[in-house]
């Protein structure tokens, strides 16, 4: 893994990085809180993300509103049989970071260096040969 596939950005810009998001594509969150148990958790959960007005009402949607507090997103309300509820959070949980896909090369530029180092391999395995069998595969 040259280039990882995510990056975690704060919890701060998750509205804007719902803007990115395309209508039914997930968007993933590391939330953390104490459960109903009182054990501090820290947890990523996936919302998938239907077509909205507003990021704040596809988020809405999905089972959440936040609001923001000095640096830090807190979780205001989570709506009743949604994805965030079936994740575990709750009420005052903080939102502490958003992955964000990370622009990466193609993988296929591997077979490049692949295929130079195969052809390298088949030379040097060519040129052990012996004369007498080199004429016998012709």
């Amino acid at each position: 893994m040259v280039y990882p596939a995510t990056q975690d950005r704060p919890g701060t810009e998750v509205i804007e990085h719902i803007e990115n998001v395309p209508a039914g594509e997930s968007l993933v969150v590391q939330a953390s809180g104490m459960s109903l148990s009182g054990d501090e958790v820290s947890t990523y959960l996936s919302l998938e993300l239907p077509a909205a007005e507003s990021p704040e009402a596809r988020l809405a949607s999905a089972g959440l509103e936040l609001s923001r507090q000095d640096d830090t997103m807190v979780v205001d309300f989570v709506g009743y049989g949604s994805q965030a509820e079936n994740a575990g959070v709750s009420f005052g949980w903080t939102i502490d970071a958003v992955q964000v896909e990370n622009e990466r090369p193609p993988k296929e530029l591997m077979f490049i260096p692949a295929l130079i180092l195969l052809g390298l391999v088949a030379f040097g395995q060519l040129r052990r040969r012996t004369p007498e069998e080199a004429s016998a595969y012709g």
